[in-house]
């Protein structure tokens, strides 16, 4: 795990699942195990994008989710990673 890494902080509007330091800048992570719309998923980058400079300043976002969300958008300045939930890691 990363140093200085937190579980669910609440950062202004926007509580991300986890928010670390990956030794060169601070990164922002959604797991999103059950899929919920593209819509509510696009509310949770605004948000991100919202409290960047107020609450954080992360410009990075990663969503873990095995919900392809293909019409997300994000700013130029920003970075959105998506990643598949890595089948090995769930815990059954």
């Amino acid at each position: 795990m990363p140093e200085n890494c937190l579980v669910e902080p609440q950062l202004g509007k926007y509580e991300p699942d986890l928010y670390f330091n990956d030794g060169s800048k601070n990164i922002c992570v959604e797991i999103q195990l059950t899929p919920i719309s593209c819509k509510k998923m696009q509310q949770k980058i605004n948000n991100f994008v919202t409290e960047y400079g107020v609450s954080h300043d992360s410009q990075t976002i990663v969503i873990c989710s095995d919900t392809d969300y293909k019409s997300l958008t994000i700013p130029k300045n920003f970075r959105l990673i998506k990643q598949k939930i890595p089948q090995e890691k769930l815990i059954k």
